[in-house]
């Protein structure tokens, strides 16, 4: 084999070195996935199928300014509205059929009631507004759970936000909760 070659081949194959160093490089220094990636793909299994849904993204850059990164509230956030509205985009605008949103009782994906700390913003229909108004009724949950340490605090939220004694199990709970687990091993 004469030199011309052998260098062409040296070449080649320190070329093909370089391009599959480089490649493990670029997998070990990806980015990992952020919290608004997480959410978005955790949307997915909980909307609904009979009609359009919110804005995956716009839904989980609103949960994640709420929740400030926090994991535990982010996952509690999309699960309430999951649960809630099925992720409805008719149902964070107002626009509930007769049936729906207790009777007109209730506003966005999270079916909030109107009470004296929301007059501001129920009814609104920006993502961030409900998200926001719904994380601030969670963490009162959260706070009214203070007192009832027996009970696990995602139960405690789940049925304190629903206005009910945080000791009494409410219907659909079981399905909630797992939602919640499902939701917060994704995230």
């Amino acid at each position: 084999m004469s030199d011309d070659i052998k260098v062409g081949w040296a070449t080649v194959i320190g070329l093909a070195l370089l391009a599959l160093s480089m490649f493990f490089s670029a997998i070990v220094h990806a980015d990992a996935p952020t919290l608004v990636d997480r959410l978005v793909t955790a949307q997915i299994p909980l909307a609904s199928r009979k009609e359009p849904s919110v804005d995956a993204r716009e839904l989980a850059e609103a949960i994640d300014s709420a929740a400030k990164g926090d994991r535990g509230w982010a996952a509690l956030l999309l699960t309430t509205a999951a649960s809630e509205s099925a992720l409805s985009a008719r149902i964070a605008r107002g626009d509930c059929l007769k049936h729906e949103c207790d009777g007109g009782r209730a506003w966005s994906l999270y079916q909030i009631h109107a009470n004296q700390q929301n007059g501001s913003a129920w009814g609104s229909p920006d993502l961030r507004v409900q998200t926001n108004e719904a994380l601030r009724m969670l963490k009162q949950a959260g706070n009214r759970c203070r007192n009832f340490r027996e009970v696990p605090r995602a139960t405690c939220i789940v049925r304190a936000y629903a206005g009910r004694d945080p000791r009494m199990a409410i219907r659909g709970e079981e399905k909630r909760l797992a939602i919640f687990n499902r939701v917060l091993r994704k995230l």
